[in-house]
């Protein structure tokens, strides 16, 4: 686990209350909502990964549910969690915007959701388009979305990788209450200037953190 998800999570500030994971992955996660104290259901496409969050759960002894599930068609009724959170994973979904809509729709009213999303503008983003896109002259022969999916993350390549400014952020979450839009977080291959731009996060940070509430259906008609 990243150091800094303990405080964007807030792991401890859900006992009691129910939370779903939208891309559980392992369940590393998954089991701190757990030992937090969290009712915990964790949702992944993938049926390895599913396996491996239930046996974690299983072994540390937590209580907690896992669902082969996809993020876009949630199979839970509405308004039936308190908690709704998600880390690293709706920007590789097509359909990002779906998703946050069956996020908002599981939650009950005033139900909270903390989410991150890449951000477009980036040391990564400039990072990508000066190593690979002009030194390697990669983007002679590919576009800048193949790029990203190419590069964007340490491990390699991934099939769909989406990045988001801030004003897209503010229009896909025009449903919610909008606690913060915290733009945050330099990568580790730059940890050679990282103390510098660590200055600078909240303008070259990798990504948005949103945290917010769910809005009644007559708050968001006013």
């Amino acid at each position: 686990m990243e150091p800094h998800i303990p405080r964007i999570a807030e792991f401890g500030n859900y006992r009691g209350k129910r939370v779903l994971e939208v891309g559980c992955g392992v369940g590393i996660d998954l089991m701190e909502f757990a030992k937090g104290g969290a009712e915990v259901v964790g949702i992944d496409v993938s049926d390895r990964s599913v396996l491996c969050a239930k046996e974690g759960l299983r072994l540390f002894k937590l209580a907690g549910e896992t669902v082969v599930a996809d993020a876009e068609n949630l199979p839970f009724r509405d308004g039936v969690f308190d908690h709704t959170y998600s880390y690293g994973v709706l920007h590789h979904t097509p359909n990002t915007e779906k998703s946050i809509s069956e996020m908002r729709r599981v939650l009950r009213n005033e139900g909270t959701l903390t989410i991150m999303l890449y951000a477009k503008w980036s040391v990564t983003l400039l990072y990508i388009v000066l190593r690979f896109g002009l030194l390697k002259l990669e983007l002679f022969y590919k576009k800048l979305n193949e790029l990203i999916s190419n590069h964007m993350e340490d491990a390699g390549y991934t099939p769909l990788a989406k990045l988001y400014s801030k004003k897209q952020i503010q229009k896909m979450f025009e449903n919610f209450k909008i606690f913060s839009i915290e733009k945050l977080h330099i990568p580790k291959r730059y940890s050679t200037i990282a103390k510098i731009l660590s200055s600078f996060q909240s303008v070259l940070g990798f990504y948005f953190i949103i945290k917010g509430s769910k809005r009644s259906l007559i708050e968001v008609t006013r």
